[in-house]
């Protein structure tokens, strides 16, 4: 049975490494900030960061693991993907709640009712609990999960305490490096800038030379073969090119499933 429990937003706890932290807003070593400074608090194997627009989709996610293993990345597009409506947090994120205020709510994998999902998410990358904090602000739902492995046992008592204290800290930080990397939610300017689109296609594989990055960003962007060959300076085979060698790596064939991987 999910444990969950309401602050009302007031705590002033300050974090010890948020100078980092904030020093990170909008760049790559983001959620690995915020895994430092949590894990010294209350210890943390790997951390999710997502942003859920009013469909229920996730329009900005980013993941990471003690030890830079990419585990948590790669189970989190298996959420991405499959099992985002199925998360056990949705039955609770529609309260009602204080405005500012937040969700604390414990995860096991034996609240996970849908065998597919607990076997991808929990059972195979061993995650014996999850901590999310959960908050909605201007009709987008923002989570910040915290996964322990198995064998290290369950989050202390104090981690609760520690995670109010933070997470008024936390929560602005993240929303505005979403905003930063995947553009302004719904509501309010839906445009992505160029910037954002290379950031995003720059996270989907490490392996994308610039080239190839930034051919795929302005197809993101809408611009043609045509374009993109003017915009780069080079020929209208080379973006060809780059864009045959960037699908290979990513594993797909058409514009139609980047912006699906990307958005």
């Amino acid at each position: 049975m999910l444990s969950v429990e309401e602050f009302p937003g007031r705590s002033t706890s300050p974090l010890r490494k948020m100078a980092t932290l904030v020093s990170a807003i909008g760049q790559d070593e983001f959620a690995t900030s915020a895994l430092d400074a949590l894990d010294e608090a209350v210890g943390v194997d790997h951390l999710s960061l997502l942003r859920i627009n009013a469909k229920g989709d996730v329009d900005f996610r980013a993941a990471t693991s003690v030890g830079g293993s990419h585990l948590s990345d790669a189970v989190s597009r298996e959420y991405f993907h499959r099992f985002t409506h199925l998360d056990p947090v949705r039955s609770v994120s529609r309260r009602r709640m204080v405005p500012g205020g937040y969700l604390l709510i414990r995860v096991t994998g034996k609240d996970v009712l849908n065998a597919s999902y607990r076997q991808a998410c929990y059972t195979n990358p061993d995650i014996g609990e999850r901590l999310t904090i959960f908050s909605r602000v201007n009709g987008l739902d923002y989570q910040i999960n915290l996964y322990r492995v198995s064998s290290r046992g369950r989050f202390g008592e104090d981690a609760p305490r520690f995670l109010s204290g933070v997470a008024e800290i936390l929560l602005p930080a993240i929303m505005r490096h979403a905003d930063l990397i995947s553009g302004p939610g719904e509501g309010r300017v839906r445009r992505l800038s160029l910037e954002a689109l290379e950031h995003r296609v720059r996270r989907l594989n490490d392996k994308l030379s610039d080239r190839e990055i930034d051919v795929c960003s302005r197809m993101l962007y809408g611009q043609s073969i045509e374009g993109t060959a003017l915009d780069l300076e080079i020929s209208q085979t080379s973006v060809v090119t780059y864009r045959r060698r960037a699908y290979a790596k990513l594993g797909i064939t058409c514009h139609n499933e980047l912006f699906a991987l990307a958005m």
